[in-house]
């Protein structure tokens, strides 16, 4: 009888054990869910994420149980925070007051309804801030044949790109017009990149692009002299010509080659003319030759003074 009384006695303790301990269970449940809904501070995010393509995305996983998200980056020039309904942002529309070359401590938290309810920050990542340059606008001016735009904040300098149907040529440039002048008239594509000398200023996106047909019209030659004695022509230009026609009398007799060198803002030319019967009773003139439908002349022709 004392053995049968001291088992029940057992057993009932071994009862008493588990449902005791199954309240506790319910307790440490109970008491978690009561701590996650009066203080939200449970779960943390994950690391911040760092996405570089068109723009700079910074990303947590998200949490539909909180009301926001809250990323801080730190240096050695102050915090900035940054509150979000979404648990991404994009650097180059959020983000405001970062300096260029500076390390930064990045991390991110939930937002709950107060700030006691905010999770807590998650491990910081380090991240350096590259600022990438603003990209020009550019502008064609068909009456003077100037490419120009607007100077970029921190730029040093442009690279102007001209696409043409057959090549590629490229301008670096520290001033912000070019002059088409310069070059042979065409169909052309023009669009800008613009560089700093700094290292934490990244290289612009491009520009617009402008598509033109470019007429060049050459300039009237000036100064020209022919010299009896060693039968030269010299004459200048303000731009660069491959050819000129030239005029004995009443006749256009041909068209000639010539190479110019730049002195100053001209080029001078120094011209054999062989072939050609002149007198100081000559009446000589000169033209820069029409290449083509992209390429002329339509001024009046240069009197060549003969000494």
């Amino acid at each position: 009888m004392e053995k049968i009384k001291q088992q029940s006695t057992k057993d009932r303790k071994k009862i008493l054990s588990i449902v005791i301990g199954a309240i506790a269970g319910v307790l440490v449940v109970l008491g978690i869910a009561l701590a996650f809904l009066l203080n939200y501070n449970v779960y943390a995010p994950n690391q911040v994420q760092v996405l570089k393509d068109s723009k700079t995305y910074f990303s947590v996983n998200s949490n539909n149980n909180y009301k926001g998200y809250r990323f801080k980056f730190v240096s050695s020039a102050g915090e900035i925070i940054v509150d979000s309904d979404s648990n991404i942002i994009i650097l180059e529309e959020d983000v405001n007051g970062l300096v260029p070359g500076n390390v930064y401590q990045i991390s991110a938290c939930y937002l709950g309804e107060t700030e006691g309810a905010n999770s807590d920050f998650s491990q910081p990542i380090s991240w350096t801030y590259y600022e990438r340059l603003d990209s020009p606008l550019i502008s064609y001016d068909n009456s003077s044949n100037i490419i120009s735009w607007d100077k970029v904040e921190n730029a040093d300098y442009y690279v102007l790109w001209i696409s043409e149907e057959v090549e590629t040529s490229s301008f670096k440039l520290t001033e912000n017009s070019f002059d088409l002048n310069n070059l042979d008239g065409g169909e052309k594509s023009f669009y800008v990149y613009a560089y700093s000398n700094e290292p934490y200023f990244e290289q612009s996106k491009i520009s617009n692009v402008i598509e033109t047909t470019f007429i060049k019209y050459f300039q009237p030659i000036t100064n020209a002299k022919y010299d009896l004695e060693t039968k030269i022509l010299t004459f200048t230009t303000t731009q660069e010509i491959t050819n000129i026609d030239v005029k004995a009398n009443i006749s256009w007799l041909y068209d000639k080659t010539v190479n110019g060198e730049k002195l100053g803002d001209k080029f001078q030319y120094s011209v054999y003319l062989d072939n050609l019967s002149i007198s100081s009773e000559t009446d000589l003139q000169i033209r820069p030759t029409s290449i083509d439908q992209y390429n002329q002349y339509i001024g009046e022709p240069t009197q060549v003074e003969i000494v």
